[in-house]
């Protein structure tokens, strides 16, 4: 991220890694405050989160279903947008945490930033940066009716004649290992300036490449 430099340990320090917050709500968690992250934290456990998904917000251009003016909330359970490494240093007793990779994206929403997933896209495969974009259109029906798969977006060149189209998929990434609950109830008490993940997790990117984005590709390209 702008602004942020790698630490180097020194040879006698004592390193860990961990997987932690990267961005939560749509703030870049070494951004927040103890107090944000506290209020976050409240609000994580809650099954409808009452806080604006930015990343929702600033697509609405690209997003038919969406009203003006009307508030678009985080729909992830937990709020966690992104995850990132972070590193601990420990040197004659005392530990410094910083973060120590990118940020790893795992939820769809994160995606949507300003629509520049739709623009690029349209640019790339149908020559027009302004494509017009439908969401979650159905392609399947159940035995009994009814809709039972769909295809995230389906993008199309707002003039071309006859009917230049593409479908999107978007897929972000799962994670193995320790569930983000213990990071919640551990950021209510923290009082640390920038505190060290609770738990041990991992992308897990076999998870989300092979085993769930790729079985949709496989049905719905065809």
């Amino acid at each position: 991220m702008p602004g942020e430099r790698r630490q180097v340990a020194p040879e006698s320090a004592q390193v860990s890694r961990r997987y932690g917050i990267g961005e939560w709500f749509g703030r870049l968690f070494t951004g927040l405050t103890t107090e944000e992250r506290q209020a976050f934290a409240q609000q994580a456990a809650r099954k409808a989160p009452s806080v604006e998904c930015p990343f929702r917000a600033s697509c609405r251009a690209f997003d038919a279903r969406s009203v003006p003016g009307k508030v678009l909330h985080c729909t992830k359970q937990g709020g966690v947008c992104s995850l990132r490494e972070y590193a601990q240093t420990v040197t004659k007793g005392s530990p410094a945490v910083a973060p120590a990779g990118s940020l790893r994206t795992t939820c769809p929403h994160r995606f949507l930033e300003d629509g520049e997933i739709f623009k690029w896209v349209g640019e790339v495969l149908l020559g027009s940066s302004e494509p017009l974009v439908l969401r979650e259109i159905g392609f399947l029906e159940a035995a009994g009716g009814g809709e039972v798969g769909y295809i995230d977006s389906v993008l199309v060149h707002p003039t071309q004649r006859p009917l230049h189209w593409c479908a999107l998929e978007i897929q972000a990434v799962y994670f193995s290992g320790t569930n983000m609950e213990l990071e919640f109830e551990a950021l209510k008490n923290r009082r640390n300036t920038l505190p060290f993940p609770a738990g041990d997790r991992h992308p897990d990117y076999r998870s989300s490449g092979p085993k769930r984005l790729m079985p949709q590709l496989q049905i719905k390209v065809p």
